[in-house]
């Protein structure tokens, strides 16, 4: 036992020390009303009006030192007044024999209770020797007159008797101070013990605590890190879902090309061998206007493609904050996302008037109808070949505007319902499905665009979300740990 058992000492040094000092009070308050009480009835002489005084101040002085925290000077003088009293009762000839019986015993136990151990047993050797004295005074009448001293003076064993009694009385005085410390000691003790268990749970639980503290940082790191693929998988989605789109026009411009080099050549072989004819100088430019005509509206389709992806990547890549139309974005996304659905009889509406201006973050948003429309095709329109999506907008009060996203897919059990938004949630456990999807959907609606996502659904007809979002979306800072 170390700090807990110095600190169980300190604490029990100060609880006996408070204990002594309002006991020391207590007697000496005693003291003092009896001084009052004898000098206001007292008719003596001088010197028992001076032994009153003297001990009604030394108890005032007494009182001072107590609640100066010098409890052994209070204790020191708090013995005297017990032994030097009736010493100098019998010196002045009033009652040596009575003050043994009286005082001598009272002090002994008013010292057992406000002194240590060893001061008890001082206290009480002292006691005896002034008894012995008081009572072979008395015995031999060399000073004082008592009530009993014709009966002592007759009798010494009450002399002997009273001297058995006041050392009986300091041995059991003595016997209990050093009982009454060593309970304490032992209670000092058993307060360490548990106080040194308790800093060592605490020691524990601060280890346990570093432990979850570090576990929830490696968890939340490895979060992040899903997040981030998760993105990835999107973007690389988007950009499979594009080359893919952009494979048309690019063919068409390189089937033209290869067409209007054929007929280049056929045209100067035929100027060549002079057999060219004003048709055929006709059907030549024809070929080469059909040609440029298809290069042209390709090259243009090529453009678009590359436009909107560009804008959609360089969204959802910097999170940039920039005014933009609502329906713009949207059908960004949407565009983006149709080759990767060819093939499937899914058709997805856009029903978002123009002329909707927000003010905020269009990555996000972006990245939000990209996991809400990739949610209703690969959870809503499982094992289905067809399905429809609508997506429609309205302003609402307060300079916000809703935005709803309905599918008429399998729809969401009630069981799932209250959880689709929980971290790693899925229903398509070890199929691909990493549980992340509506969880970054719900976080950049309630923090990054600063709204609310609701969710209704009914299993067999569908389901609908609706993202209620202010036109300015607030001022943050955006990281990884705000849009995930």
């Amino acid at each position: 036992m170390n700090e807990a058992t110095t600190d169980a000492n300190l604490n029990l040094d100060n609880a006996v020390h408070g204990y002594r000092r309002r006991a020391i009070i207590a007697i000496q308050i005693a003291f003092l009303i009896g001084a009052i009480a004898l000098f206001a009835f007292i008719t003596g002489t001088w010197k028992v009006v001076l032994c009153v005084v003297a001990s009604g101040l030394l108890s005032s002085i007494s009182i001072g030192l107590a609640l100066r925290e010098k409890i052994s000077a209070a204790a020191l003088i708090l013995g005297a007044q017990f032994l030097v009293l009736p010493t100098y009762l019998a010196y002045i000839g009033l009652g040596t024999f009575d003050s043994v019986v009286l005082i001598y015993p009272a002090g002994m136990m008013a010292i057992s209770v406000v002194g240590k151990p060893r001061q008890t047993a001082i206290f009480a050797m002292v006691t005896m020797l002034c008894v012995t004295f008081v009572g072979l005074a008395t015995l031999n009448n060399w000073i004082g007159n008592t009530i009993l001293a014709p009966l002592v003076a007759d009798n010494p064993v009450d002399i002997v008797t009273t001297l058995i009694v006041v050392a009986f009385a300091g041995i059991v005085a003595t016997y209990v101070s050093v009982i009454l410390t060593g309970l304490l000691r032992a209670l000092a003790d058993h307060q360490a013990t548990l106080e040194e268990r308790i800093l060592r749970r605490t020691r524990d639980l601060a280890a346990s605590n570093d432990e979850l503290r570090l576990a929830v940082k490696d968890l939340d790191q490895a979060r992040v890190e899903l997040v981030r693929g998760e993105k990835l998988a999107g973007l690389g989605s988007l950009v499979a879902g594009v080359s893919h789109e952009l494979n048309t026009p690019i063919g068409n411009t390189a089937v033209a090309a290869s067409t209007m080099l054929h007929h280049v050549t056929a045209f100067r072989q035929q100027i060549d061998t002079g057999n060219l004819r004003k048709s055929d100088m006709l059907v030549f430019l024809n070929r080469c206007a059909e040609g440029a005509e298809l290069m042209v509206s390709s090259s243009h389709r090529a453009a678009d493609l590359v436009a909107s992806f560009k804008q959609v990547a360089v969204d959802q890549a910097s999170d940039r904050r920039r005014k933009f139309e609502l329906d713009e974005v949207v059908n960004d996304v949407l565009r983006s996302m149709r080759p990767s659905f060819k093939g499937r009889e899914w058709t997805i509406v856009c029903d978002i008037p123009r002329g909707i201006q927000c003010d905020g973050y269009p990555g996000p948003l972006g990245q939000v109808m990209t996991n809400l429309v990739q949610n209703s095709v690969f959870h809503g329109f499982r094992d289905r070949t067809h399905g429809h999506i609508q997506i429609a907008s309205a302003l609402v009060d307060d300079g916000q505007v809703q935005i709803t996203v309905r599918d008429d897919g399998h729809g969401i059990s009630p069981d799932a319902l209250g959880r689709i938004f929980d971290p790693f949630f899925t229903t398509r456990l070890g199929q691909g499905g990493s549980g992340l999807g509506l969880t970054i959907v719900h976080n950049l609606v309630t923090t990054v665009l600063g709204g609310r996502i609701d969710v209704t659904s009914v299993a067999g007809q569908g389901t609908r979300f609706t993202l209620t979002i202010p036109l300015v979306a607030p001022q943050i800072k955006l990281g990884e740990e705000a849009v995930s």
